[in-house]
This record gives C-alpha cells, structure tokens and sequence, in this order.
C-alpha cells in the first residue's frame, strides 16, 4: 500500500491537533468575569455572584471553580460560610452547595441581611489536609 506524502501529513496534522483539543478539555480554567480569585500553594478558585451586584437581604447564587495548582480540577467536597468577623457571626441561613461538574460548585441560598464587613471561608482537602481560603469585603 502507498501512502503519499500529503496525505501522511495531513494525518500527524489531524492527530496532533485532536490531542491539543483533548488536553485543553482537560485543564481546569478560572470562570470568566470572575468577581474574585483567591491562591494558594495548592489550588486557585475563582468565583461570581448571580447578580454580579449583591445587596442587603436579597438573595443571590455563587458560581465556584476551584482548579489545582496543576491545572486539574478540584473532585473532593467544598464547604463554604460567610461571616462577619466583627460581629462574630455568619448568615442567618445555610445555603445550598451542589457539585456541577468538575472543580465547578453552586452555591444557593444565599443571602447577606446587614451591610458591613463580610467574610467568604471556602474550606478544601488536600491530600488529607484542610485548607482554607479566605475573601474579606465590604457590603453595602
């Protein structure tokens, strides 16, 4: 059987760039318009509000990726609490976090009731170790 030279080429061409897409669907991305990124020596997650602005007493969803240093994507579980440091106190409701898919988290039920300073706690495992991440920000 004789191949050609073009259509050798044209294979390895194909093949190469078949291999390309499957490892970029691999890699664990940051969300886009991310409204915060946070990092450490093991993971870099990034996360958004749905409505990008929150207010007082309304209620709104976190959309969570959470990818490993390497680039993979985070599969054990995500705790999360938001608190107010200053009053030594969290929100008046446990919301709801649901796996999407990997290292993607949704957060629902969430509802800030007084303005101030407010803390984001997002609590990973790492090869049996706890970590956490930390957001501080202010609420209008």
């Amino acid at each position: 059987m004789k191949l050609n030279k073009t259509a050798i080429i044209f294979t390895v061409l194909f093949l190469s760039s078949l291999a390309n897409q499957v490892a970029f669907a691999d890699a664990c991305l940051p969300l886009e318009n991310a409204r915060g990124t946070l990092e450490n020596s093991d993971f870099n997650l990034t996360y958004k509000t749905d409505p990008l602005k929150i207010s007082v007493s309304k209620p709104f969803v976190l959309h969570v990726k959470i990818c490993k240093i390497d680039e993979t994507p985070y599969k054990q579980n995500l705790k999360f609490d938001a608190m107010m440091p200053k009053h030594r106190h969290g929100m008046n409701f446990t919301p709801n976090i649901s796996k999407q898919s990997s290292g993607l988290f949704l957060i629902e039920g969430m509802l800030l009731h007084m303005p101030g300073q407010w803390q984001y706690k997002f609590d990973l495992k790492s090869n049996g170790q706890k970590t956490q991440l930390t957001n501080d920000f202010l609420l209008k």
